[in-house]
């Protein structure tokens, strides 16, 4: 089965902190989670995985190779077919 989107050799460091080192990922269908301890990097894969961070090294790339969301990203409502995206709820006080 063709992959949906991969992610190969993602690295992301915060100054001298390496917070992803070459990680290599495939969603090939369905709901996937990433789990781990605190601090192992989930959150940073997500953010590089959204286009919210650029990846420091590597790809991450949808099937059709057309487009490099690390490189690249969007922030249109229109681009969710294209890929995974973030939403965040405001809290009301």
């Amino acid at each position: 089965m063709e992959a949906r989107f991969e992610a190969r050799a993602v690295t992301k460091r915060f100054g001298g902190l390496t917070a992803l080192a070459a990680v290599d990922f495939a969603l090939e269908s369905g709901i996937v989670s990433i789990i781990g301890p605190n601090g192992a990097g989930k959150t940073t894969l997500f953010n590089i995985f959204t286009g919210l961070y650029p990846a420091d090294h590597g790809s991450v790339q949808p099937s059709t190779g057309a487009r490099s969301w690390a490189s690249a990203p969007t922030r249109s409502p229109r681009s969710a077919s294209a890929g995974p995206s973030r939403t965040s709820a405001s809290s009301r006080t």
